[in-house]
């Protein structure tokens, strides 16, 4: 599991799971106290209803007392708004799908902008605690779903 945050002044802050710890919990904490730095910025994430969702409310569900949460379903569109104190501040960050901006799939608006590197498939069924940190050939789907 990992989550990236972009901005405009730097490339990328990248958060992976500890290979010792397993501690799923602590990179969705690590990734919302980088966000917070940023007090009232809005964040998309792409499939948030689908997928990263549930991440982050499964985490911060454990720790009412550091972060309290707003979700907005309107429209099939998901957005949420998360308030932590830091000192005496209380500040916000709103986080909403990226369908509010991109009115397609990732990979419907790839081939329509002609870019060179188009999104792949991840494949769901191989990823499991047991392949969490795989290293070794690129396994093709038909191969992965014989295996499991």
């Amino acid at each position: 599991m990992s989550f990236s945050l972009r901005s405009l002044h730097k490339i990328a802050d990248i958060f992976y799971i500890d290979s010792e710890t397993k501690n799923s919990d602590l990179v969705i904490c690590n990734m919302l106290d980088t966000m917070f730095k940023y007090d009232v910025h809005t964040y998309y994430c792409h499939n948030l209803a689908n997928s990263d969702l549930y991440y982050i409310l499964k985490t911060s569900i454990k720790y009412p007392n550091i972060y309290t949460f707003y979700p907005t379903f309107k429209y099939n569109i998901i957005k949420i708004i998360i308030s932590k104190m830091i000192g005496k501040k209380k500040v916000y960050i709103t986080i909403s799908d990226s369908y509010t901006i991109l009115n397609s799939s990732l990979a419907k608006l790839a081939k329509t902008f002609n870019v060179s590197t188009l999104k792949g498939n991840f494949s769901h069924d191989f990823a499991n605690e047991n392949t969490l940190f795989y290293i070794g050939y690129l396994l093709k789907f038909k191969i992965i779903r014989v295996l499991i």
